[in-house]
């Protein structure tokens, strides 16, 4: 397996392991839908990450192509925070057919050395509430909880 930076080439991969996803996360909670045109959105969300210092796009390749990837970045915290920056993974996924065999470790791996080379002392991410594989995931790379994102629909 081979973890790389993530190269325009990518992005077609990527867009299909955004979808695959979010279907995952909105078969466990609806709000997690894809809009209309959602995966070509994402690919050009995605497309100015590729050149930018303070971004780590990476990809996971074996014999079969590109099986996952991974969006982390530089964040800043606003002056009123004691740590000024802070690293964000925003995504990480790894195609159905190729998890549990290390690809999102080793990724992550990746992200939290970049993060390192940065001088960023602490990461956060976003893990959906009702997803407890990906929670077990993130807690076995020594995660903890720190802020409870919520919730609430308003009526028209």
């Amino acid at each position: 397996m081979i973890i790389r930076p993530a190269t325009r080439k990518d992005l077609e991969v990527i867009g299909d392991l955004w979808v695959e996803l979010m279907s995952f996360h909105a078969d466990l909670d609806a709000r997690f839908g894809i809009p209309d045109g959602g995966r070509v959105k994402y690919m050009r969300h995605v497309t100015p990450m590729l050149h930018d210092d303070m971004c780590r796009p990476l990809v996971a390749v074996v014999a079969e192509g590109v099986v996952g990837y991974l969006l982390a970045y530089v964040a800043e915290n606003p002056p009123i925070f004691p740590i000024p920056r802070y690293g964000f993974i925003a995504d990480l996924c790894v195609t159905s057919a190729c998890r549990r065999r290390g690809v999102g470790k080793r990724l992550v791996a990746d992200a939290l050395a970049w993060f390192r080379r940065h001088g960023v002392t602490s990461i956060q991410l976003n893990v959906a509430h009702h997803n407890p594989v990906s929670q077990a995931f993130w807690r076995g790379i020594g995660c903890t909880d720190y802020l409870d994102h919520m919730w609430l629909a308003l009526a028209p």
